[in-house]
This record gives structure tokens, C-alpha cells and sequence, in this order.
């Protein structure tokens, strides 16, 4: 009965469809405060390069697999560093795998409060994320907006957000030797990782809170002229 149903990416959309959920939908993406995040990049120190994680420490987000993944990278890759931010019930179990995989690699940085998550990015080289399911990823859009290339699972919404090839990697749920193949390319190829981050700067506008007002007028000016 409704006139309109939005979502937030196609996926959600077509999702819904398949269900045989029957609507007249349209897609409108979250707003994300992107000028936050556009900073100035440091040099890394001594040839440091940072692989992220920032998720809340529950099952749904497999830290996990990024773990696993870092602990091929750093063969290939000296001087790789995995920053792990966030908290929650899986802590003590990532804690003791990264101790037995990653012991001189892996830093917690506990919880990060949105307001500092800008300044932790500034200091990354590229956002790695496996969740097993994700509607959006606001915090994908937060990483382009730094410049960060992202390493992802493709599910849910996410390559709604982030193009493969362009602004990151998105690679097939739970294929961790991909994943860490990508990331490892990444960390080795500076002009690659600066085009995407590149990219990822240009891309994150489609979601200024303007971007987004703007569909949300069209929308709703369409429906004020059925109406009338």
C-alpha cells in the first residue's frame, strides 16, 4: 500500500524481490559526514604500513578471518602492522589468536570513539573488513573519505559501496588466501593503493548529507505530483 519503500543499496532491494515482497521501491544510500574524515596523510614511519580492522568484537564481524588473513600478509609483506579496533564478547578469544599468529604484529586498540576514528585512519594504509553480513557500511564510506582503499567480503550491500577494482577488493565470503592476495598486493604497490584511495575520495561525495537530501527532494517531489 505504501508509495514509496526506500533502501538504502540495490542488494537490500533486490533481496527483497526475490522474497516476493512485493513494492514500489527505491534506493537512497545513509547519509555519512565525510569532511571528518579528509585529513592529511603522515608518511609512514620506517616503512610501516597499517591494515585496519574497525568492528565491533562479536561473531557476526570475523575479526577472525582478518587474523588469519595478516598472518600470510606478514610473510610477504616486512614491517606490516594489523590495528584491531573495537571491543565486545570475542576480544579475549582474537587476542589469544592474534598472540599465537601475529605476537609482534597485531595492536588493540580498544574501543574508538567515533570523534578519534578520524585520526586513527589517518594513520592507515588500507581498511581490511569480514563480516558475514553488512546492509550498508557506513564505516566503508568513512574509509574512503580518508583515502583508504578497502579488502572486503562481498555480502549484503557492500558492493554497493565499494567497487571492485576502483575504490577496494571485494573478494568471495571466506576465501581468506584471496583476501590476504589483495591485501598483500595492496601493501606492495603504492601507486595502486594511492589510485584507489584516490578514488575512494571522489566516490564518498555521493553521500554528503547534500548528495543525499537531494534524492530525497527528487523522491518526494515525485510523489507530490501523483498526489496532485
Amino acid at each position: 500500500w505504501a508509495s514509496a519503500v526506500v533502501m538504502p543499496t540495490c542488494k537490500m532491494m533486490e533481496s527483497m524481490k526475490r522474497q516476493s515482497v512485493n513494492a514500489k521501491y527505491f534506493v537512497i544510500p545513509h547519509t555519512v559526514d565525510v569532511d571528518i574524515f579528509k585529513r592529511e596523510r603522515p608518511c609512514s614511519a620506517g616503512g610501516r604500513k597499517v591494515v585496519l580492522s574497525a568492528k565491533s568484537m562479536e561473531d557476526y564481524a570475523n575479526v577472525e578471518d582478518i587474523i588469519r588473513c595478516m598472518a600470510e600478509v606478514a610473510h610477504a609483506v616486512p614491517g606490516v602492522e594489523l590495528w584491531i579496533a573495537g571491543s565486545g564478547p570475542e576480544e579475549q578469544n582474537l587476542r589469544e589468536l592474534a598472540r599465537d599468529l601475529l605476537p609482534e604484529i597485531t595492536v588493540f586498540l580498544g574501543g574508538v570513539s567515533h570523534d578519534k576514528m578520524p585520526e586513527v585512519m589517518a594513520e592507515t594504509d588500507i581498511l581490511a573488513h569480514a563480516t558475514r553480513y553488512e546492509s550498508f557500511g557506513i564505516l566503508l564510506v568513512e574509509a574512503m573519505a580518508a583515502g583508504i582503499p578497502i579488502v572486503c567480503y562481498d555480502v549484503g550491500g557492500i558492493s554497493d559501496v565499494v567497487k571492485d577494482g576502483e575504490t577496494g577488493f571485494l573478494t568471495k565470503y571466506g576465501d581468506t588466501g584471496m583476501m590476504a592476495a589483495k591485501l598483500t598486493y595492496l601493501l606492495q604497490n603504492d601507486n595502486a593503493r594511492r589510485d584507489m584511495g584516490s578514488k575512494g575520495m571522489e566516490a564518498c561525495r555521493l553521500y554528503t548529507k547534500d548528495a543525499v537530501l537531494t534524492r530525497w527532494k527528487q523522491l518526494l517531489g515525485t510523489l507530490q505530483t501523483e498526489v496532485d
